[in-house]
Formats: structure tokens, C-alpha cells, sequence
């Protein structure tokens, strides 16, 4: 996840604007190697970009979630054929948490969203 900083506005909104009357987005990308329904695998790439800048464990994970969800729901992915999930996260604080690593862990393979 990366902040991109967007252009300057003229004028200051004031002291509570937190980006300094800067657009900020966060970036987070993805890339999956899926199987297809009807044989093979397909490769989807993702880019999801959010207006929400906190680079926190919980945003990470939703971020993730948010992922596997739209690959889930593609119809040539034959999701019933995953049996491995592969993260691989920069190393960033948000990624190296107790909550990350419970969420990759446990949650992953016991949520109801995302079972094997």
C-alpha cells in the first residue's frame, strides 16, 4: 500500500485538514494465478484504490478480504479447485502484526467467506 499524492490546491483549508489540501489514495495491488472453471487457470490482476489512508493491520486485512472476494466471484475462476492461498506482503508494519498473522493463519482457512 502506498500513499499518492494527488496536486496542490491554491489555498489551505485549515490545520484539521490531515493531507494538507492534498489528495491522498492509498494503492493496494494483487495479483492471482487462479484455476479456471472449465480448465487451466486464469490470471487476474487487481488495483484497489480507497480515499481511507490508515496503513493498519485491519486495513491491510480488508484489503486482502476485498481481493479474494472479487477473484472469488469471477465466473471463469473455479474457486472450488483452490486448495493453497499464497500471500506474499511487503514488510511494511502492517503486514508483520499478531492481528495479520492470526488473520492469514486462522481466518483465512476457517472463515466462512474464504474456506478451502
Amino acid at each position: 500500500m502506498n500513499k499518492i499524492p494527488g496536486h496542490q490546491g491554491r489555498e489551505e483549508t485549515g490545520d484539521e485538514w490531515h493531507a494538507q489540501n492534498k489528495l491522498s489514495l492509498t494503492v493496494f495491488g494483487c495479483h492471482a494465478k487462479v484455476p479456471n472453471a472449465s480448465g487451466g487457470h486464469v490470471e487476474i490482476y487487481l488495483l484497489l484504490v480507497s480515499e481511507v489512508l490508515d496503513h493498519d493491520a485491519q486495513m491491510a486485512n480488508m484489503l486482502i478480504n476485498k481481493c479474494i472476494t472479487i477473484i472469488r466471484e469471477r465466473e471463469k475462476v473455479g474457486w472450488q479447485s483452490v486448495t493453497k492461498l499464497w500471500i506474499a506482503c511487503d514488510v511494511g508494519p502492517h503486514f508483520r502484526s499478531y492481528e495479520d498473522a492470526a488473520h492469514f493463519l486462522c481466518t483465512l482457512e476457517t472463515g466462512p467467506v474464504h474456506s478451502f
